[in-house]
């Protein structure tokens, strides 16, 4: 697997900014990667998994989401009141 740093550290220096990160790219090109790694440091921070709202469109199991009202109930659901979410959402 690529580290990806630089593209990491960009995402882990703007982290607390609430804007929302959109990570493009053609097929293959590491996005997915990215995001697992970005999941893996939120963790490092004690991050739990519970926290993370992870959704791959490419899963069949969320094919209901892609209607934006199925999303937003669906993230509404899952958000913790107690705690801070990180939301990962990926295309």
């Amino acid at each position: 697997m690529i580290k990806r740093e630089t593209y990491l550290n960009w995402l882990i220096k703007h982290q607390e900014n609430g804007l929302i990160k959109i990570i493009s790219g053609v097929r293959r090109s590491g996005k997915s990667t990215l995001f697992e790694l970005f999941k893996d440091h939120l963790k490092t921070e004690h991050v739990t998994d519970e926290q993370i709202i992870h959704l791959n469109f490419e899963d069949l199991r969320y094919y209901e989401l892609r209607n934006f009202l199925s999303l937003n109930d669906y993230i509404q659901e899952k958000i913790s009141k107690e705690q801070k979410n990180k939301n990962i959402i990926s295309f």
